[in-house]
């Protein structure tokens, strides 16, 4: 493809507004009193039936047209999605904020990993520093420390299996996506994550009713703007981008989450997060102005993206 290795000023404002998106993920979490699980539950289920409209009505033949291949990879990457919301938000409930947000943010470790071993992806010397310093700002954002209290580590460990299946989410989209169009991997995925949450509920006997109708407000919120307008997005960029690059533009998820709790919570960020964050938005900075590239065995692009 055409210059997709690097960034357009439009694909740039794209992403950036992709990861502005997911940052209000932990906004309308919060604002929610619903359990967890269904929390994301419902999140999952409004995006899939808002795609799934326009995928059958646009996509229709696509998707008559899949073989057994494209959609065991997109039902693999729904249980991956489902996965990471799971057990991210599970440690949430057993260790500080502080430790599940360094360490499901570590995703970009296994992808860069997975992809050179599986893709044969390469990934520039400047977009290699900027990943270390990005990943350098999250630890300074978490607070700086790996203090692994003793109460803490089941919670630890679940938000790192959650970045191990937030880094096979993007894998298997971005193995998948070159032979399927974004509306038809997305509402797979969606509807395939939907279900297993929706049957992890069922099968925990946790309710999804009744709650306040505000919950479900929010359930259509977190649909529409970080999921159907951040991942969404980020899926699109996969076809673009190499994983690894997509995968560390979510580390700007926790800054943009950070701000908003300033300006609605009133929530004062700790003194590392002003530092961190500069980290962050430094590492990121090096990877754009590097132009990362996305190239496959033998340094081939990819094809176009649909």
């Amino acid at each position: 493809m055409t210059g997709s290795d690097r960034f357009s000023a439009r694909a740039a404002a794209v992403l950036a507004a992709a990861v502005v998106t997911v940052s209000f993920s932990a906004i309308f979490v919060r604002l929610a009193t619903a359990p967890a699980l269904i929390i994301a539950a419902g999140r999952l289920i409004i995006a899939t039936l808002i795609i799934l409209p326009p995928a059958i009505v646009f996509k229709k033949r696509e998707l008559r047209r899949l073989g057994r291949v494209e959609i065991l990879l997109a039902f693999i990457g729904g249980l991956f999605l489902a996965g990471h919301f799971y057990y991210w938000i599970a440690s949430l409930q057993l260790t500080t904020v502080a430790h599940s947000v360094l360490f499901v943010s570590t995703h970009p470790i296994f992808v860069l990993i997975a992809s050179r071993l599986f893709f044969g992806e390469k990934i520039s010397p400047a977009a290699f520093f900027g990943s270390l310093v990005a990943l350098a700002g999250i630890v300074m954002i978490s607070g700086g420390g790996f203090r692994l209290a003793y109460g803490g580590l089941p919670g630890d460990f679940m938000a790192l299996t959650g970045a191990v299946m937030m880094a096979g989410y993007l894998l298997v989209g971005r193995a998948l996506r070159p032979m399927i169009s974004t509306l038809s991997y997305t509402v797979i995925v969606y509807g395939t994550a939907a279900l297993m949450l929706t049957a992890g509920a069922l099968l925990g006997g946790i309710p999804f009713y009744p709650y306040p109708c505000t919950d479900y407000l929010l359930f259509a919120a977190l649909a529409v703007i970080p999921t159907i307008f951040g991942h969404s997005i980020f899926n699109w960029a996969l076809n673009r981008y190499s994983a690894t690059l997509v995968s560390l533009l979510f580390l700007g998820e926790p800054i943009g989450a950070a701000v908003l709790a300033w300006l609605i919570f009133r929530e004062q960020p700790e003194p590392f997060f002003f530092p961190g964050a500069a980290l962050v938005l430094a590492g990121l900075a090096v990877l754009i102005m590097g132009r990362a590239r996305c190239t496959g065995p033998g340094g081939k692009p990819t094809v176009p993206p649909r």
